[in-house]
């Protein structure tokens, strides 16, 4: 392993906070390394003191009335303009009903849209692929497990060129 990948590792490593895609393995590596390189070794002994150090620093106690200004920021903020609070409020809402509607949909409506583009676009006008299409598409059913976001029962949809059927 080289110093430089190994440097970089060093923190999780003295953590025991390697990423899971890191693995043991690398945890070992970077063990062996440090018994070889003396470059390395020195850099997680920086890392030992500096963390023995941090741990004896005390932790700085905020001011007794922090929450009472900060909600004292918070309603004059709320004070100066509603209209602006009620547009912010808006927009925050209308961006959360997007983000959760749309991106579920946006890529099985892309998918969607790319098979049909191939099935019924690039597909060549060869009756006997046509029929096979055909047969295959009328006896297509679609089985939803999730519907925005939520586990469904039952429910099936039967396709086909000349009727749509739900049922459940």
């Amino acid at each position: 392993m080289e110093c430089e990948k190994v440097k970089t590792l060093l923190p999780g490593y003295l953590d025991g906070g390697l990423h899971l895609d890191d693995g043991s393995e690398s945890h070992l590596m970077i063990g062996q390394h440090l018994e070889a390189c003396g470059e390395c070794r020195e850099e997680l002994q920086g890392y030992l003191t500096l963390s023995s150090l941090m741990s004896r620093v005390e932790r700085a106690a905020p001011p007794a009335d922090l929450a009472l200004r900060i909600r004292v920021a918070a309603a004059q903020r709320l004070s100066d303009n509603p209209w602006v609070h009620y547009a912010r409020r808006a927009r925050t809402r209308g961006e959360l009903i997007l983000e959760n509607i749309l991106e579920p949909l946006a890529l099985p409506a892309t998918g969607g849209l790319t098979v049909a583009l191939v099935v019924f676009i690039l597909v060549p006008d060869n009756p006997t692929i046509r029929r096979q299409l055909d047969l295959v598409l009328m006896f297509s059913r679609f089985r939803p497990q999730m519907s925005f976001g939520r586990f469904t029962s039952g429910g099936r949809v039967v396709l086909s060129f000349s009727d749509i059927s739900v049922k459940g």
